[in-house]
């Protein structure tokens, strides 16, 4: 629900006391038809931790309030464990947050044309995408919350259990929860607490460890949920998490608490999620329905796989960071640059110019330099740089590595002009594997437009 993903874990201990001795069935089915609406809040506050150089970092405060608002219907799953989980949603217009850091806020909403989305259950965590297009990288951290209704059906007994009995789901269920890539530690148990008026209720806390995209992490957390046991679903949940995590290489680090509440309940207004809906959606996503899209406020549009993370932006520029098995692979920046005449762009003197003196006495050669085609008129030219440049270790060694840098000249026919530079160690060219390419090959020049309306 913040710019930088937070990483929720859920570990599960509860109370002890029995109140029946009959056992119950906490199952969902898979084959239920229903549809859900979900609604809650999410509630953060804490500190983000940047770094200002030599090793320091500062603290912003920050505070959050998202609001929850769906609907959902289960889908079969596509596979076994974690990817048996899937939901259909509609998102409804009251979604959206508020972040203030250091009394700077920020609202982040859903656009009309997005609200139809797949849940996807992944051993990683909830992913989240639409056959309507590409969802923009602040929506998809719209989508993500703790205690996603989603994993919380991963926390239900596979056998009928007692008051005051305890089980440990599996470990993907574990790391689905946290949505983080490598669980260091972790403890999952569940305990059912009580059942009383037709309510069974659930407690758990616990603790996690694990890393996500290189940045170490800890969180505690402290909640419960009833399963309504004449309608078969879970339908109220509260949890309180605290969460500790390093500054990593495209995120801030964080001391945070969040509070997410949430209320599901069957529904007759079933909007947009209809049997024929349903029935249109394959087991496996389309590859371009994973991609997210770029928008900025100059007029330009382009895709990107989720590996890359938007790190920086302003009103003139973007910076994303490649991340692959929690370390950096590549970097690239996006510029807007001054307009050119119509049908001309600048000249290819002048941006090779330009490139040697931004490298200054880190390049080595411009080994090629070349007009690549484009299906719609536009000029894009490439240049490729190899050189060297200084960095530390940990140690605040001073060391040397070879880079390579792509850089991309990029006009529209009217005169609009962008450049993209990508920066990679050339030891891990091969790894950036023409990616580079793609993003820049999918580059529009736009004009903001209605969006589409959404297929009834």
């Amino acid at each position: 629900m913040i710019r930088r993903r937070l990483t929720f874990v859920i570990i599960i201990c509860g109370l002890t006391t029995p109140i029946f001795a009959d056992s119950v069935s906490l199952t969902e089915s898979v084959n239920d038809a229903r549809v859900f609406e979900v609604e809650g809040t999410v509630d953060i506050s804490g500190t983000l931790e940047t770094p200002v150089g030599q090793g320091k970092s500062q603290s912003l405060p920050l505070k959050a309030k998202g609001t929850i608002h769906f609907k959902e219907r289960r889908l079969p799953g596509s596979g076994r464990d974690a990817e048996s989980l899937r939901m259909f949603r509609e998102y409804l217009p009251d979604l959206g947050s508020e972040i203030e850091v250091r009394n700077q806020i920020a609202s982040l909403r859903l656009r009309p044309a997005r609200r139809l989305i797949i849940a996807q259950g992944r051993r990683e965590g909830t992913e989240y995408f639409t056959p309507l297009g590409s969802l923009l990288y602040n929506e998809l951290e719209l989508l993500q919350f703790p205690g996603e209704s989603l994993c919380c059906i991963g926390m239900l007994p596979l056998n009928p259990v007692e008051a005051g009995e305890t089980w440990h789901p599996e470990s993907w269920v574990v790391q689905m929860l946290t949505g983080i890539d490598a669980v260091l530690k972790s403890e999952l148990t569940c305990t059912l607490i009580k059942v009383e008026s037709g309510l069974a209720t659930i407690s758990y806390t616990g603790l996690v460890e694990g890393a996500d995209d290189g940045a170490e992490g800890t969180m505690v957390i402290n909640g419960e949920f009833d399963y309504d046991l004449k309608q078969h679903h879970i339908a109220r949940f509260k949890q309180e998490q605290s969460e500790t995590r390093s500054i990593g290489a495209v995120s801030p680090g964080l001391k945070v608490k969040a509070t997410t509440t949430w209320t599901r309940k069957p529904t007759s207004e079933i909007g947009n999620l209809t049997d024929d809906q349903t029935d249109r959606i394959p087991l496996d996503p389309e590859p371009e329905w994973l991609l997210l899209s770029m928008e900025s406020p100059w007029n330009i549009r382009f895709e990107y796989d989720r590996n890359w993370h938007l790190f920086h932006e302003t009103d003139k520029a973007a910076v994303f960071r490649l991340v692959e098995e929690g370390s950096v692979v590549a970097q690239f920046n996006i510029t807007n640059i001054d307009d050119a005449s119509p049908g001309e762009h600048t000249s290819e003197e002048i941006f090779q110019a330009d490139i040697r003196e931004s490298l200054g006495s880190r390049l080595q050669e411009i080994t090629k330099a070349e007009q690549l085609k484009t299906d719609d008129n536009r000029f894009l030219y490439r240049v490729t740089a190899v050189g060297a440049a200084k960095t530390k270790n940990d140690e605040g060694e001073e060391k040397t590595i070879n880079m390579t840098w792509f850089y991309y000249l990029c006009a529209a026919p009217n005169g609009e002009q962008v450049a993209f530079v990508f920066s990679v160690e050339t030891s891990v060219v091969e790894q950036l594997a023409n990616r580079d390419l793609g993003i820049v090959q999918s580059l529009k020049f736009t004009k903001p437009g209605k969006e589409p309306e959404i297929a009834k």
